[in-house]
């Protein structure tokens, strides 16, 4: 199952922000090498609510003293929305728009120009 990868990735994400203490921003790069089933596969971890993960039918914890551990992991990041992923496809330049937006709202950018009306 893909689903404890992604919340592999995800603790990995939460870890460096801490550790680095900077604003991040997590691009899931390679979405044009997907096909169109996987792509729609994808939606659920890009923005994901990550207690409908856990309780996937699909997904099967094989030790049951970290159940109790993954779900509050998970209602963790649900509650405070700590990780985001967004997709860049390079043939779409919708994707690359909203990565470099997000990348210029991270690191404020244009915000202390003096604009002109």
């Amino acid at each position: 199952s893909k689903i404890p990868d992604f919340f592999g990735g995800v603790l990995t994400s939460v870890s460096a922000m801490i550790q680095l203490n900077v604003a991040f921003v997590n691009v899931m790069t390679k979405i044009d090498l997907l096909t169109s089933e996987e792509k729609y596969d994808l939606e659920k971890f890009l923005d994901a609510d990550t207690q409908e993960l856990v309780e996937h039918r699909d997904v099967e914890i094989l030790n049951k003293k970290y159940a109790k551990l993954t779900r509050q992991i998970s209602s963790l990041l649900d509650d405070y929305k700590l990780v985001r992923y967004l997709p860049l496809d390079c043939n779409d330049e919708d994707t690359l728009n909203e990565v470099l937006h997000s990348v210029d709202t991270v690191l404020q950018y244009d915000e202390d120009r003096d604009h002109k009306c």
